[in-house]
């Protein structure tokens, strides 16, 4: 039997072919998971920022107090009819952008 301890041109090729591959994928992840954090901190600073500006005063409150006073707001029968109309208000901007741009954004 032969055994041949050297590798052809061409698997070498394909084998630097497959790291490189891996490389582009390891980066492209990266890069994914990099927009994915940025994109959840800027919505963390927006949401923060509207409860600093309807709550002024919930910096002096640690974070168990806050979830308690935010669950209790958000329950709340006025917050829950807010909630809807603002969903309903937004579903019909959804069709009358989706009629305007020819697309159906409820696929």
């Amino acid at each position: 039997m032969i055994q041949n301890e050297t590798k052809s041109p061409e698997i070498l090729k394909a084998e630097r072919q497959v790291e490189q591959a891996k490389a582009r994928l390891a980066e492209a992840k990266r890069k994914e998971s990099a927009k994915k954090r940025s994109d959840e901190n800027k919505h963390k600073y927006m949401m923060g920022g509207i409860v600093h500006k309807y709550f002024p005063e919930c910096y002096g409150f640690d974070e168990h107090e806050l979830n308690r006073i935010l669950a209790a707001a958000i329950k709340s029968e006025q917050c829950q009819r807010i909630i809807e109309i603002v969903k309903r208000e937004s579903a019909g901007n959804e069709t009358h952008i989706s009629q305007n741009y020819g697309t159906n954004q409820s696929d």
